[in-house]
């Protein structure tokens, strides 16, 4: 059952663009949010890491390459996060809005 509550991040292992393609279908389909702003990361709402770990590994099998997946902390006090780049402020309005 999914979780708005729960928020990972999955970082994927040099994916071909196929790979990176299908798994962004794929969070879209599933995620009742998500934030994808770098190539091979997103942060992605509504399951625990072993339902998105579950859901890529027939993706990356068999290609030597994998996924990583971890939990963010629930509580919003403690949450942090940092980002220096190119539109930093557009990059991180959806975290500032759904995240912290």
């Amino acid at each position: 059952m999914a979780s708005p509550d729960l928020m990972s991040i999955i970082v994927l292992e040099r994916p071909t663009a196929e790979t990176r393609e299908a798994v962004q279908t794929l969070i879209k389909k599933h995620a009742s949010g998500w934030w994808h702003r770098f190539p091979d990361l997103w942060l992605a709402s509504g399951h625990p890491p072993q339902f998105w770990r579950d859901e890529i590994r027939p993706l990356v099998a068999g290609t030597g390459r994998g996924v990583f997946v971890f939990l963010l902390p629930a509580a919003e006090a403690d949450r942090a996060w940092a980002y220096f780049g190119p539109k930093a402020e557009e990059r991180g309005k959806w975290l500032h809005d759904y995240y912290a």
